[in-house]
C-alpha cells in the first residue's frame, strides 16, 4: 500500500507520499495518475512547494517548470522522430513526462536538481510506462540532435 509521510515545516502540515510494496489500491499494473486521491494538492500546498521553502518566487518557479516540461515535449518529439504513425503514443509520452516533472517538483526544490535532468528521466520512464521503452542511448541520440 502506500505510507504517507507528513512532515511539519513553519507551523503547517506538509503532506508528502511515498509508495511501498507497491502502488496505491485502485492502481494494479499501472503508475498512479491524477485522479489518485493521495496525488492531489490543495491550493495552500501547491503555494509552499519546496521550491518556495528554498525562496524560489512563485513566477520563477512557474517559468521554469514549463521550460522543463517544453524541454521533455520536444525531446520526445525528437525520439519519435515526429512520426506521424506514432503522433498517439508521442503524445502519450509527453503528458506522461510533464506529470512525472510535475510531480517530482511537489516533493523536490527546483535548487536541489537541474529541471532538465528531471525531464530527461521523466520522458524516460513515461515512455517505459506507456510500454514504449526506449534505451538510454536513443534518449541521448535525441538530445544531441
Amino acid at each position: 500500500g502506500c505510507a504517507h509521510v507528513c512532515r511539519v515545516r513553519g507551523g503547517r502540515r506538509d503532506r508528502r507520499q511515498r509508495w511501498r510494496g507497491g502502488l496505491p489500491s485502485g492502481h494494479a499494473g499501472m503508475a498512479p495518475g491524477p485522479e489518485c486521491p493521495e496525488l492531489r494538492w490543495s491550493v495552500e500546498e501547491i503555494k509552499n512547494t519546496p521550491s518556495r521553502a528554498d525562496g524560489v518566487p512563485d513566477r520563477d518557479e512557474r517559468v521554469e517548470r514549463f521550460v522543463a516540461c517544453d524541454y521533455a515535449r520536444n525531446l520526445s518529439r525528437a525520439i519519435f522522430n515526429n512520426d506521424k504513425l506514432q503522433e498517439d503514443n508521442c503524445n502519450r509520452v509527453q503528458i506522461l513526462a510533464c506529470y512525472y516533472l510535475q510531480l517530482f517538483f511537489m516533493f523536490r526544490s527546483l535548487r536541489q536538481e537541474d529541471a532538465k535532468i528531471v525531464a530527461v528521466a521523466a520522458t524516460f520512464l513515461a515512455c517505459k510506462v506507456v510500454d514504449l521503452p526506449k534505451k538510454m542511448r536513443s534518449i541521448f541520440r535525441a538530445l544531441n540532435q
